[in-house]
């Protein structure tokens, strides 16, 4: 059996209990490490160089919908269907904190280098988290629908959202106010 075909059955095997994953994202300093999320409450991560997950997280309380790696991949951030963050620290595998604030599903979400962060959610808002707070400290309400995609800016200073009502809005989170619609 070729070395592909092993790996396929291997994969194939991990997950063969019907689960189907719902979202991914690459990690780690030099991006080693795949975590993807399942429709049955799991987190599952691998390191690039082994076919079986490194661990598995469970116990959230709906299925992940978007992931979000903090810069050393110390902490894993799993956006829900039930629109609650779950923070899981990936040295004590445990999950350390619930951030809740939205009414549905969490579809994106961004880090900046410091101590924010960004969440999208299908409840049309954005909500800015101060992670040393442990706290919502913010929430944009000027987009009509989803929100698809977020970003910011290098010094954390800026978010750029994007809705499924057509907008593109640039947000100054220390005035709280829209900078710029597209």
């Amino acid at each position: 059996m070729s070395e592909k075909k092993k790996m396929n059955r291997e994969n194939d095997y991990q997950v063969g209990s019907g689960a189907k994953f719902t979202c991914s994202k690459f990690g780690g300093p030099s991006v080693n490490i795949l975590a993807a999320g399942d429709d049955q409450r799991n987190v599952l991560l691998w390191k690039l160089t082994d076919t079986k997950p490194k661990m598995i997280l469970t116990g959230q309380s709906s299925e992940s919908y978007s992931l979000l790696f903090d810069d050393q991949a110390q902490n894993l951030y799993s956006g829900t269907v039930g629109g609650t963050v779950h923070v899981w620290d990936l040295n004590q595998q445990k999950e350390v904190l619930k951030m809740k604030g939205h009414a549905t599903t969490v579809t994106c979400m961004a880090q900046s280098k410091g101590f924010h962060m960004v969440t999208g959610s299908q409840d049309t808002k954005v909500k800015l988290w101060d992670l040393r707070q442990k706290s919502n400290v913010a929430t944009f309400r000027e987009h009509t629908g989803a929100i698809n995609t977020l970003g910011l800016s290098p010094d954390g200073r800026w978010v750029a959202s994007g809705s499924a009502d057509g907008s593109l809005k640039i947000w100054d989170i220390y005035e709280n106010r829209v900078l710029a619609n597209f």
